[in-house]
């Protein structure tokens, strides 16, 4: 059966593992906030290149691909590694961890790191791409610019999903949290983290995934998107 998965994770500039749960057999990332155009392909087939130039796969700049070795580029990460202070030396959410795993959780009721108490579950439109929530958020919690939203609009009695661009403050005032698309008042049915993958704890075990050498696409604090497919 093939797994599929996609996402974002902040850039890290170092070489990172992305453990999504499985090897995947294709790789597809993007830098979107880069001036400069990059993405990178990989697949196990590039493996088999015989001088081992490609074996990374290639790395796309302004649309020019250029081939890369595995030092550079992409490979196979069967997990395993029990986390560590000496090998997963960054905890800090967004920050340049050696590890990360997937993180798909609601923070709408989580009082550590999404509300800072009850749940936010109301959204209120004000105008343009603006408006609000029922009670404050964490301010150094996972919800923030990049985290994506589901709300049961009212009026339409649809379910549409945007990403949040802004939050001014915690969130609560009106017009302090700007979305990607409008979206009128209505009911929120959940709120991700800003990014899809988050610093594995330590003590925890690393699922499999991929082991990322690039640090020309990966710039730091720069928002990568991701699709991996076994």
């Amino acid at each position: 059966m093939n797994s599929k998965v996609s996402g974002v994770f902040n850039g890290t500039n170092a070489a990172v593992r992305l453990c999504v749960g499985f090897v995947p057999r294709k790789v597809r990332l993007i830098n979107v906030e880069s001036a400069t155009e990059f993405s990178m392909e990989w697949n196990d087939g590039f493996i088999r290149c015989q001088a081992g130039a490609s074996a990374g796969g290639y790395l796309y700049t302004n649309g020019v691909p250029a081939p890369v070795v595995v030092a550079a580029g992409i490979s196979p990460y069967e997990g395993g590694d029990l986390m560590t202070a000496a090998n997963q030396t960054v905890l800090t959410y967004g920050g340049a961890a050696p590890f990360l795993a997937l993180d798909l959780k609601d923070y709408r009721a989580d009082n550590a790191y999404g509300a800072a108490s009850g749940v936010i579950d109301k959204w209120t439109f004000v105008t343009g791409l603006t408006g609000y929530w029922n009670t404050a958020k964490v301010a150094s919690g996972r919800i923030g610019a990049g985290s994506r939203i589901l709300i049961h609009e009212a009026s339409s009695n649809l379910v549409k999903e945007a990403a949040i661009t802004a939050i001014t403050s915690d969130g609560e005032v009106s017009a302090e949290v700007t979305l990607s698309r409008a979206i009128g008042s209505g009911q929120i049915l959940f709120i991700g983290g800003m990014y899809d993958m988050a610093p594995i704890a330590l003590g925890k075990v690393a699922p499999a995934g991929i082991l990322l050498n690039d640090v020309t696409m990966n710039n730091a604090d720069e928002t990568i998107y991701f699709e991996m497919e076994a």
